[in-house]
């Protein structure tokens, strides 16, 4: 568990700096025109954001490991709370172009600690927000049911594949199931000086592609949703191409 911990949290860790360090040398060596400065720099505060909050996480958990501190409890309708929280994400969805709402059965009155819905909220709709593609919706729903709090955050992007869901409760367990936007946009931008660049967001597409295409170069992630890279490469050598040159 131990083992596995590490290797998780240190793939989390290394994804941003390897965006941030790469795209700030570029900045620094003059690479960068200045009409693509300010979309380099969000993309790295991106990723920083991403960072920080991996470490508040850790430091959470040492908290709740060592007995320090006392959770604030409050009393009083939660739904308020969440939908508070779920407007704070309306700017950073319409950038998106993705569509975010809220559906609730009206006040909920209950005892809760506000900084644990934030920390849950916070990070189901960000997930959420990172695989939801342009004009898609999240919805969250808050309702009663019996004497228990219903919490549903429910996206339309490609969803978890039944054998990853035993483990989404795990301290920071990633499947690797999705690509980094942000890594594949840098390493793109490394290669359109002398490539015409195309993505693909999961193996399928990707293989759609490549057969469109006839690309020179298919870079690929080894993990990711629909087929995964070891099953695109072997697709590309054999069935889907046998009949061109790749």
């Amino acid at each position: 568990m131990r083992e596995l911990f590490f290797t998780n949290i240190t793939h989390e860790f290394r994804t941003p700096l390897t965006v941030i360090l790469g795209i700030s040398r570029d900045i620094a060596d003059g690479k960068t025109p200045c009409s693509e400065a300010a979309l380099k720099a969000e993309t790295i505060h991106r990723q920083g954001t991403r960072l920080l909050t991996l470490i508040t996480q850790l430091l959470d958990i040492s908290k709740i490991k060592s007995g320090i501190g006392e959770p604030d409890w409050r009393s009083g309708d939660i739904t308020a709370y969440v939908r508070m929280i779920v407007e704070g994400f309306a700017e950073m969805a319409s950038r998106s172009d993705v569509s975010i709402v809220m559906e609730s059965e009206g006040k909920v009155q209950m005892d809760f600690v506000p900084d644990y819905i934030n920390k849950v909220m916070t990070n189901l709709i960000a997930n959420a927000l990172k695989f939801t593609p342009g004009g898609g919706t999240i919805t969250v729903r808050c309702q009663q049911k019996g004497g228990a709090f219903c919490l549903d955050v429910a996206d339309t992007g490609c969803g978890k594949e039944p054998d990853k869901l035993p483990h989404v409760f795990m301290p920071f367990y990633s499947d690797n199931g999705n690509d980094n936007k942000d890594v594949a946009e840098y390493i793109g931008s490394q290669l359109q000086q002398d490539f015409d660049v195309r993505y693909a967001c999961n193996g399928q597409q990707g293989l759609e592609l490549t057969c469109e295409l006839m690309p020179d170069i298919v870079i690929t992630d080894l993990m990711m949703p629909v087929m995964d890279g070891l099953e695109l490469c072997r697709r590309i050598r054999t069935d889907e191409l046998k009949n061109k040159q790749l």
